[in-house]
């Protein structure tokens, strides 16, 4: 057998659902005493004791698993429940691979419960005092009455008052606590509860043929035949009101199971509503929007689709949004039968004892239990009626926002798409450098592990080994043109960062929040780079794509995809060097004219975006790439615009990086896009 783990608590926790799911699935409508509110008492009582007793984890493990267990053989056998309670708590304890020492500790804990109690040591001493711990309590009138009426549903026989009443005297006359603590916690509370049954008992004579007589206090005495021909005629009504009564019972209980199917269904129908667009608005927030351009037509769609989404999801959440009441009720309630005590949320913060007492109230007067569930039927159908309201709205805005979303959609795509996008897609002439023929790129795969190139670059120009990083993680990756081997270097946590940089022994790369993260370049093969740094506040607040270095000068340049100062007509660059220490200072800055570009291209208002910039070393020329506009713009050595060329999306689905080699061949990468793979595109200097 597997020795038991450490863990005491996981297995009592274990040990409680498994003994409350199993009295909820078996019920026994007979059990009215040794149901599930004795069994935790009981084990309230022991887990008392056992803190009283400073027990330790194995032994307060196995008083308080055998308190659990110690009734629930009651649902097999009533004779013998000790030893059944024994057998399902061994077999349960086995499956879970407690030490048979344990086991049998409990068995034994159980077993000592059996009448008369003859426990041998503590932890069976306060098993027992725990089971009969009612006796010295308040709760002693109402747990002797129901266990009264438990014996007489279980044998079908009818014990009469006087003759419970002496059996429970001699119970008690007879029954003493085995532990100190008990003794002296509960043993006058006994002594009242004796006493006062004592009383009723002497309160009653017997006359000569042994029938029970009143007191003289009363005065009063019973006429026999009057009495019998009064039993016989209410009988005759009994009989009578039978069909009525069942036929009542079955329409209360057809009626509440009615109500609580169709509150599960609504529950379902809100849950189905709730994950659904929960999935719709991740889809849309984490993929398609951050994809998007603020000037994009798709964007309008976008956030009708999520505005929609989400009053959907508040309208079903507030169809489940429970209503809890102050879980209280009075005596006055009770007399005035205005307190519906089938309903939790008027009773949670009420003791047993106290509810216990107006149940009985409640099922002595017949017409104040019709009454209860009278109402208890119509709080149902009020709630349901809250509830489904609640979920057509969200339908409705569901079925309807969804509609108005695609159509929303098609309006967008079908005349609002940028007209130099449909004019690109539809032409097949693409204008090109001088140098290079953007239309007949050699195709480069990368590795299986590199899903995507936001950014591009070599060391000291040399293109036979590739540097690159994956867009959302912290991963630096190399490997040799066309091969499908990397080397793959983790350099901090994990960010969105954008492109990389190579300059005076040091690899810089760019985050879109426009931090900088540098480390020396010999630890490039290194699995873990551990002298990382963050260059933070170098940029102003915006977002960032594209960082190019000039190795000659040492100085690294960084373009503005976009100013949170909302300038458009110039795209705004910053300066920097790094020295051979790797610390990094400001160096100036330059823009880039919007105007030159839209005068150059057919497109008369551009929001122009780069995503990646590079020095051609042969021209002494500054090629920038944007992947929204899908634009080439090449300008000279102090940023003047000289060309504008338009990209081809069939081939430029998505460029980020742009890298030159010592040969001044030109190097795209383009990220993976409607089920594309990423690569590297060559462009051959000609």
């Amino acid at each position: 057998m597997n020795s038991v783990t450490e863990d005491y608590s996981k297995h009592l926790a274990e040990v409680k659902k498994y003994v409350r799911s199993y009295f909820n699935d078996i019920t026994n409508n007979k059990l009215l005493y040794h149901n599930l509110v004795h069994t935790m008492s009981v084990a309230e009582a022991a887990e008392q004791m056992s803190a009283h007793y400073k027990l330790n984890e194995r032994d307060n493990f196995i008083v308080k698993t055998a308190a659990w267990f110690h009734d629930i053989g009651y649902f097999t056998v009533v004779e013998h429940h000790e030893q059944k309670g024994a057998d399902i708590a061994e077999k349960f304890l086995s499956d879970k691979g407690i030490i048979e020492e344990i086991i049998l500790g409990v068995k034994e804990c159980i077993l000592a419960t059996r009448m008369p109690q003859q426990p041998k040591n503590l932890m069976e001493q306060i098993i027992c005092d725990a089971d009969l711990f009612h006796l010295g309590t308040d709760d002693f009138a109402v747990r002797n009455k129901l266990l009264h009426k438990e014996v007489e549903a279980i044998n079908g026989i009818e014990i009469k008052k006087k003759v419970w009443r002496a059996q429970t005297i001699k119970l008690l006359e007879e029954h003493h606590y085995f532990t100190d603590y008990c003794n002296d916690l509960l043993g006058e509370k006994k002594k009242e509860n004796l006493l006062r049954l004592q009383s009723k008992q002497e309160h009653e004579v017997k006359d000569e043929d042994g029938d029970t007589k009143i007191t003289t206090v009363k005065k009063n005495h019973y006429n026999k035949e009057l009495g019998e021909k009064e039993n016989e005629k209410q009988e005759e009504l009994n009989a009578k009101d039978a069909p009525a009564s069942r036929g009542i019972q079955t329409m209360f209980r057809i009626t509440s199971g009615n109500n609580q199917r169709l509150s599960d269904m609504a529950d379902n129908k809100a849950h189905i509503m709730i994950t659904v667009n929960s999935i719709i608005l991740s889809i849309i927030l984490g993929v398609l929007l951050r994809k998007l351009d603020p000037t994009n037509s798709l964007v309008y769609p976008s956030i009708l689709f999520i505005t929609v989404s989400l009053i959907t999801i508040i309208f079903s959440v507030l169809a489940t949004r429970p209503s809890i009441p102050d879980g209280v009720f009075t005596e006055t309630d009770i007399t005035e039968k205005k307190a519906n005590l089938l309903f939790f949320g008027n009773f949670y913060k009420m003791s047993l004892p106290v509810y216990t007492a107006g149940m009985y109230s409640v099922m002595e007067d017949r017409n104040f239990l019709y009454e209860t569930l009278i109402h208890d039927v119509h709080a149902q159908g009020v709630v349901l009626g809250r509830k489904y309201k609640m979920l057509r709205i969200s339908y409705n805005i569901f079925m309807w926002g969804l509609i108005a979303s695609v159509i929303a959609y098609v309006i967008a795509i079908m005349f609002f798409t940028p007209i130099a996008i449909q004019t690109t897609m539809m032409n097949a002439e693409i204008k090109n450098p001088t140098e290079y023929h953007l239309t007949h790129p050699e195709r480069v795969s990368l590795p299986d592990a590199l899903s995507e190139a936001s950014g591009i670059a070599f060391y000291k120009g040399n293109s036979d080994t590739v540097y690159t990083e994956e867009d959302e993680s912290s991963k630096l990756f190399h490997f040799q043109m066309g091969d499908k081997n990397e080397i793959i270097s983790k350099f901090g946590k994990k960010g969105d960062y954008e492109d990389l940089a190579i300059c005076n022994e040091y690899v810089i790369l760019l985050r879109s929040d426009g931090v900088f993260v540098t480390f020396p370049f010999n630890q490039s093969r290194n699995a873990v780079v551990d002298t990382a740094n963050e260059w933070k506040k170098m940029l102003p607040d915006g977002e960032y794509e594209s960082i190019s270095a000039n190795e000659t000068t040492n100085q690294l340049f960084v373009l503005t995809k976009h100013s949170k100062d909302g300038s458009n007509d110039k795209c705004k660059g910053y300066i920097f060097k790094i020295s051979e220490e790797g610390i990094i200072v400001a160096d100036g800055k330059f823009f880039v004219d919007v105007k030159e570009i839209e005068a150059k291209s057919d497109d008369k208002k551009i929001d122009f975006r780069p995503s990646g910039l590079a020095l051609n070393p042969c021209t002494n020329e500054w090629y920038i790439i944007s992947s929204v506009n899908k634009l080439l713009v090449v300008t000279d050595s102090d940023w003047k615009v000289k060309e504008v060329y338009p990209l081809k999306p069939s081939i430029f689905r998505q460029p980020e990086g742009i890298a030159f080699d010592n040969d001044c061949n030109l190097y795209i990468s383009n990220e993976k896009s409607d089920g594309t793979k990423a690569s590297i595109m060559k462009f051959s200097y000609d």
